[in-house]
């Protein structure tokens, strides 16, 4: 079976989720760290952490997490499953960010240590939450790299 020749080829493909996968983890830092310090660039305007603030780290973590999915995923041949480790290690890494998003939300969702409170509080408890599941997610992540390999793997041979 032939494969059809709009079809661009397997290593253009993967070249371009390798440059995908950095050019998502790349914004996605740029606006995790926008969410985290807005004051680096005038958006500061309350004392306090607010709902935003939250919700813009940790949609840019969310970048950063599927941005390093992709570019994981574009290092192994896109024509076999992934080895048991990899897929291990990338459904790790997703846990961490749920961790993290839940760590991060946990008073506004009814069970921190201050439960519904008239605007956000971001405590210490909430601070380790977020650095145990941005832990989990490294350890996911490094799991899932593929070891030996040093460049993205080229169209198979029939």
């Amino acid at each position: 079976m032939s494969v059809p020749a709009t079809t661009p080829p397997l290593r253009a493909r993967t070249e371009t989720r390798l440059r995908l996968g950095l050019l998502l983890a790349g914004l996605g830092l740029l606006v995790q760290t926008l969410g985290l310090r807005p004051d680096w660039v005038g958006l500061a305007r309350a004392e306090t952490v607010g709902l935003v603030q939250l919700l813009v780290f940790i949609s840019g973590l969310g970048l950063v997490v599927y941005g390093s999915y992709l570019h994981i995923t574009a290092h192994w041949n896109g024509h076999t499953p992934l080895p048991f480790w990899a897929d291990v290690g990338l459904r790790l890494g997703f846990t961490g960010y749920v961790l993290t998003a839940i760590a991060a939300l946990a008073d506004i969702l009814g069970f921190g240590s201050h439960p519904n409170p008239t605007e956000a509080y971001f405590g210490p408890w909430q601070v380790a939450g977020i650095l145990v599941g941005e832990l989990i997610m490294l350890a996911g992540f490094l799991l899932a790299w593929p070891r030996g390999r040093t460049s993205a793997p080229t169209e198979a041979s029939p």
